[in-house]
């Protein structure tokens, strides 16, 4: 028996998932039956039945595959810039740093120095 879907209770990823899949549902007639109302079934008793299915889902899985690598390529090239800024913004803090050192350094040190002669 057919169930009819009702779009109206998906949510937005829900209707993008069905979207994705139409072309899976819309590989079998409008009046095709399956076999003791299983996919299962019906795969093992007519497998010519489902080629098309089979191939829709590959090609859906494939691209969801190709769209990840896709994304973790992205992510990977914004995370490396973000990295590399990262490490600009940290070399240039260590050299401000060091320059402050440098320049501070004498003074605190004749500040310990003093604060021990007074003693």
């Amino acid at each position: 028996q057919k169930r009819p879907i009702d779009i109206a209770r998906l949510d937005e990823h829900g209707r993008r998932v069905l979207d994705a899949l139409a072309p899976v549902f819309l590989s079998y007639e409008d009046d095709y039956e399956l076999k003791n109302n299983s996919v299962y079934y019906d795969v093992k008793a007519n497998p010519s039945s489902h080629f098309l299915v089979f191939i829709r889902l590959c090609r859906y899985f494939e691209d969801r595959a190709q769209d990840e690598h896709a994304a973790q390529a992205q992510a990977g090239v914004a995370r490396a810039e973000a990295d590399t800024a990262f490490e600009a913004e940290m070399e240039a803090v260590a050299a401000v740093r060091a320059t402050d050192t440098a320049r501070n350094y004498p003074f605190h040190r004749k500040l310990k120095l003093s604060a021990f002669i007074n003693r």
